[in-house]
């Protein structure tokens, strides 16, 4: 059985934007693994973690070495090819899980064996930080 989100039209989901992003990263990392007999797996596991809910997207691709992974969250930072990635996705996924949800993202990784990305988010909403500005689809904002 699989469970469907769904977001409010009117409402920005960073939540789902984070997920999509490191499933795409994941099937772009085992695009390039050219092991003999090599069969790409992505796992998605969600569990309670105390106060939090924890989301985990695991690949067994090749790995990030550790030198990527210091730089991982940083914006623009990017491995990819020219006209493949700006660099921006897990920066902003880092942004909205830390800053709008108040949240923590991570990556464990060792290079031949795979990434596991961990989202933990409060289960008690965050508060809007930022003022008196609206977030997307408060007040009739776009």
């Amino acid at each position: 059985m699989v469970e469907q989100h769904l977001c409010d039209r009117n409402v920005v989901c960073g939540c789902c934007h984070d997920e999509w992003n490191s499933l795409k990263n994941a099937a772009q990392a085992m695009a390039a693994v050219t092991r003999e007999n090599y069969e790409p797996v992505i796992v998605l596991r969600t569990a309670f973690d105390g106060d939090r809910a924890r989301i985990e997207v695991e690949d067994n691709g090749p790995g990030i070495p550790e030198s990527v992974r210091k730089r991982i969250f940083e914006p623009f930072f990017t491995t990819k090819e020219v006209g493949v990635g700006t660099g921006l996705g897990l920066s902003v996924s880092f942004f909205i899980v830390t800053e709008n949800h108040g949240g923590e993202l991570s990556v464990e990784s060792l290079p031949g064996q795979g990434a596991r990305f961990i989202m933990r988010l409060p289960l008690e909403a965050a508060p809007v930080t930022g003022g008196d500005t609206p977030r997307a689809g408060e007040n009739g904002t776009a």
